[in-house]
C-alpha cells in the first residue's frame, strides 16, 4: 500500500496547481464520506509514506493541501488533524521520520490568517495527545502556541 500511496502523492505533486487543487478538494470531500476506519487507514498510509518522498516535491502538495484544508469549517479541520495527531500519539516513531524542519517552513510561509486557522486546529487536535506533545520540540510547540 505504501508504494501505491507514494505514487499517488508524487503524481498529485507533479500536477500544476490549477489541476492539483480541485483534485485535492475532491479527495477531501470524499474523505468525509468514509467511515473512521478508512479515514485512519488513509492518513496512516500517508504518514508512513511521507518520509519516502523528496521534500521539495512534497512541499508543493502540502501547500496546496493546506490551502484546501484552510477553507473547511473548524469541525472538519479538527477531524483531519485529530486523526493525524492520534496516529502520531500512538506511533511516536513516525514523528522522528518526518521532515519537521520542512513542515515548519511550510507553516511559516503561510499568511497570518491561514497560520491562525490551521495552527488553532492543530493545537486543538494535539493538546490532549500526551505522547505526541512529549515528542514535539519546543520550537514546534512555540510555533503552534502551545
Amino acid at each position: 500500500m505504501s508504494n501505491y500511496t507514494e505514487n499517488i502523492i508524487k503524481i498529485l505533486a507533479s500536477l500544476p496547481e490549477f489541476l492539483r487543487k480541485p483534485m485535492i478538494r475532491s479527495r477531501i470531500n470524499d474523505f468525509f464520506n468514509m467511515d473512521d476506519e478508512e479515514k485512519f487507514a488513509i492518513i496512516s498510509n500517508v504518514l508512513y509514506t511521507l518520509p519516502e518522498i523528496e521534500f521539495d516535491i512534497l512541499s508543493k502538495l502540502i501547500k496546496t493541501w493546506v490551502e484546501v484544508i484552510n477553507i473547511l469549517d473548524e469541525k472538519k479541520r479538527y477531524e483531519i488533524f485529530n486523526i493525524y495527531a492520534s496516529i502520531l500519539d500512538n506511533n511516536p516513531s513516525i514523528l522522528s521520520r518526518l521532515n519537521i524542519e520542512g513542515l515548519k517552513k511550510v507553516f511559516e510561509e503561510m499568511d497570518e490568517s491561514m497560520k491562525d486557522k490551521i495552527g488553532s486546529s492543530i493545537r486543538t487536535a494535539i493538546i490532549s495527545k500526551t505522547n505526541l506533545l512529549q515528542n514535539l520540540s519546543n520550537d514546534v510547540k512555540s510555533m503552534l502556541k502551545i
